[in-house]
């Protein structure tokens, strides 16, 4: 598996199991594989990064979602900027 990562001091994200992701890193529990079927897309950013260029990002990483991992069911983009 994966070594340890020291969480102190960055932004975590995790969830009932623990920790999964943080900006320097992912966990192998959360990897996007063959059976994925949702998708969570982080992109940390410092507080003053410019709005208009974070939705430029969040618009093109939807776009490649859509392009790169098709969904039979249908794909479905919702996006948040949280500071």
């Amino acid at each position: 598996g994966k070594p340890r990562v020291n969480l102190e001091g960055r932004p975590v994200l995790a969830d009932g199991r623990g920790p999964f992701g943080n900006p320097t890193s992912d966990s192998a529990r959360t990897s996007v594989g063959r059976q994925t079927r949702e998708l969570l897309l982080v992109i940390f950013a410092p507080a003053d990064y410019p709005e208009a260029s974070m939705r430029s990002h969040l618009d093109l990483a939807a776009e490649w979602h859509r392009r790169f991992l098709p969904c039979e069911a249908g794909f479905r983009t919702d996006t948040w900027i949280v500071a």
